[in-house]
């Protein structure tokens, strides 16, 4: 206790939940920052399925076999979604940030339905090997990529997160 003020360990999990969705919606989708872009959207996905084992597991009755496989499966399924999530974080942290040059380049903005915070905009080009290829991108990056038709980039693979580019 500190001046009539108790932190109890609800409101630190509140919090930190708040500021992982604070910056999932604020940090940029490119840049050198971009990791922490994906790092906090993982977050939010493990911490929901948290949640959902801490909620609803404890509310099925022990004893009935029917409850005991309904959380089994609730249990396994929050896992594997949770591990998925955190998959492409952690592989581009382990492997580090890689580099190509892309040709054919166009970009697409797509808006969802819930104001500025579903508005999506995506880079797509062509590797030196012909595959195609699409991230996720900034706004800003979408107004400086618009009319570019080639470009060096440096990328997060697993994540698809642009974080530079260089236009030829």
């Amino acid at each position: 206790m500190m001046d009539g003020f108790t932190l109890r360990k609800k409101d630190t999990i509140w919090f930190v939940v708040e500021l992982l969705l604070l910056l999932y919606l604020f940090l940029p989708r490119s840049g050198e920052t971009v990791i922490v872009y994906s790092i906090c959207k993982a977050a939010l996905l493990d911490v929901a399925c948290v949640f959902l084992i801490i909620k609803f597991v404890p509310i099925l009755k022990s004893g009935n076999r029917k409850q005991a496989a309904i959380k089994i499966t609730i249990v396994l399924i929050s896992i594997i979604v949770g591990l998925i999530a955190a998959r492409n974080p952690v592989f581009d942290m382990i492997n580090g940030p890689e580099s190509m040059k892309v040709s054919n380049i166009t970009v697409s903005h797509q808006n969802g339905t819930a104001g500025i915070f579903t508005s999506h905009y995506y880079l797509f080009a062509t590797d030196s090997e012909g595959h195609n290829i699409r991230m996720e991108i900034s706004g800003d990056d979408y107004t400086a990529l618009e009319h570019t038709k080639a470009a060096d980039i440096k990328y997060y693979e697993n994540s698809k997160l642009l974080i530079s580019y260089i236009k030829q």
